[in-house]
């Protein structure tokens, strides 16, 4: 910078810079983000310092934009790890033209006062490399952290559904990782490949707004089942996905994702999901394994919830229903009147959304009872 009046006043005054830095420090806690910012005092103080002393030291003609460019980038960088808004960031960068101004303007002479004025540019010019150097490090070094946070996401969620998270402390950050209750009531969507665009779009129609991964290939959404609305379901029903039942804690997401996973197989139509529900007889021939205890889990919850008085004597009406397939005789065998077992049939439906006078509902209530008394 070729000898100047406003070089020959930075000159002068880039030694003291502490009641400037000071003032600084205190406006900037002003700012939002920065109130509350775990940054401590004397973080700030030293980076705002060394700044404006930089800074000046440029302005009196110092072979230091290197060092300043350092300092800038640092700068990016902390703020960005430390969490504070990119808009607070530069609104605090820039106050630095206020300060640097004061601080020339109160040592500027007399006869200096105009032709410093003349100058105010390259003040700002300063200023502003200053800001874009600080603002291009702070959204690499973000850029940086969430490509970081995406791989450690996906590193997570291979090892929730491939049931490698098995330690409640890694259970625990996935659920913080993802945001999940970590007793909660989960299902698993896993796309068909034919049909990814109507998966996504049938997805982002849901008020849940679940966050779509991809595992092995193919594209899945982890659900909160609570978070999902009665018209929430109505829609899964409607997208070209495996849907699995509900599972117990997020250390059964692995089960849910392998059932849903072959089902999506089954999915033929973009508009159609494929459930155990509806595609249990498929999976038979196969042996349902894990497939059977979850859809048995989901089904008979409130049943099982029932006092087992209660719960034998709705088994007992289904069972010698299912044998005769007549109200009349089963009333007879059971030496009880017909309206009372129409209403225990009903109250089973109702718990189970099974009826046992639809034949497909009575194929899946023999598959299911096996498997509670």
């Amino acid at each position: 910078m070729p000898p100047s009046v406003l070089s020959a006043i930075a000159s002068r005054c880039h030694f003291d810079l502490a009641n400037a830095t000071a003032e600084y420090t205190r406006a900037v806690r002003q700012l939002p983000g920065y109130s509350l910012a775990a940054i401590a005092e004397e973080e700030l103080h030293r980076t705002a310092y060394d700044s404006l002393d930089l800074m000046m030291r440029l302005l009196a003609g110092e072979d230091v934009a290197e060092q300043l460019g350092a300092r800038s980038d640092s700068i990016g960088r902390r703020r960005a790890q430390q969490g504070i808004a990119l808009d607070s960031l530069a609104r605090a960068v820039r106050m630095d033209f206020r300060f640097l101004w004061g601080v020339l303007r109160d040592e500027a002479h007399a006869d200096e006062v105009v032709p410093l004025a003349e100058e105010v540019a390259t003040i700002w010019d300063v200023v502003e490399l200053h800001t874009s150097r600080v603002q291009t490090a702070y959204i690499a070094e973000l850029s940086e952290v969430n490509r970081e946070l995406e791989r450690e996401r996906g590193s997570l969620l291979r090892r929730l559904v491939a049931g490698e998270a098995n330690d409640p402390a890694q259970l625990e950050h996935i659920a913080a990782m993802f945001g999940f209750p970590l007793d909660g009531r989960f299902r698993v969507a896993v796309a068909n490949p034919r049909f990814s665009r109507q998966f996504r779009q049938a997805l982002g129609r849901l008020r849940a707004r679940p966050d779509m991964q991809a595992f092995d290939g193919v594209e899945l959404a982890i659900l909160d089942d609570a978070a999902l609305s009665s018209h929430d379901r109505e829609l899964l029903q409607q997208a070209p996905a495996g849907i699995s039942p509900a599972v117990e804690g997020l250390g059964r997401v692995a089960v849910a994702w392998s059932i849903a996973r072959r089902l999506a197989e089954l999915v033929d139509t973009p508009d159609a999901a494929a459930t155990l529900g509806s595609h249990w007889q498929h999976l038979v021939d196969e042996g349902l394994g894990p497939a059977a205890v979850a859809f048995r889990d989901e089904r008979l919850a409130q049943l099982r919830a029932l006092p087992a008085g209660r719960r034998a004597l709705l088994l007992e009406g289904v069972h010698a229903y299912m044998r005769t397939g007549s109200i009349a005789e089963t009333a007879e065998r059971l030496f009880v009147h017909r309206n009372t077992v129409l209403k225990r049939l009903n109250a089973f439906t109702v718990l189970t959304g099974l009826d046992p006078s639809v034949p497909n509902d009575a194929a899946t209530i023999r598959l299911l009872l096996g498997g509670i008394e």
